[in-house]
């Protein structure tokens, strides 16, 4: 993929783009975010297609992903929802301090919307594991199942 003069051309303005960002972060130069970003996502833009269009490769990493799709599928969910249950759950924790300060009527009404954004958090998470292990399930020919007639 990157030994072509194009794919070393758009990793280098990924690269030349990140460089600006950190600049215009640190150096103070807001300007060159502007153009750091126009050159991240061109040259993000470049390497999907030059990804896309090449060759297809017989390769063993690929068949070893495909093996673990589902354990990879169940971590990235458990990942996107871990930050958010621990805020929430920081939340609860804290919230009771807030009764003490004569704010109990906020406190009370906060401690439910947090609940109610962990239930729906570690919900979410469960559909997800649910749709990831149905979506990896072998498709059997003639099963009503298979073809989403439930």
């Amino acid at each position: 993929m990157l030994t072509g003069r194009y794919g070393i051309t758009s990793a280098a303005a990924v690269v030349v783009g990140i460089a600006l960002i950190l600049l215009s972060e640190l150096g103070g130069v807001h300007a060159a975010r502007v153009f750091g970003t126009a050159l991240i996502s061109a040259g993000g833009i470049a390497l999907g297609v030059l990804v896309g269009l090449d060759q297809p490769r017989r390769s063993t990493g690929l068949a070893r992903l495909r093996a673990w799709r589902v354990s990879l599928g169940i971590l990235a969910a458990a990942i996107t929802v871990v930050p958010v249950v621990v805020a929430l759950a920081a939340a609860l924790v804290a919230l009771p301090g807030a009764a003490d300060d004569g704010r109990g009527g906020t406190a009370v009404l906060g401690t439910l919307i947090a609940l109610l954004m962990l239930v729906a958090a570690v919900g979410c998470f469960v559909l997800a594991v649910r749709a990831i292990r149905r979506a990896a399930r072998p498709v059997t020919p003639g099963d009503p199942a298979s073809a989403g007639e439930e």
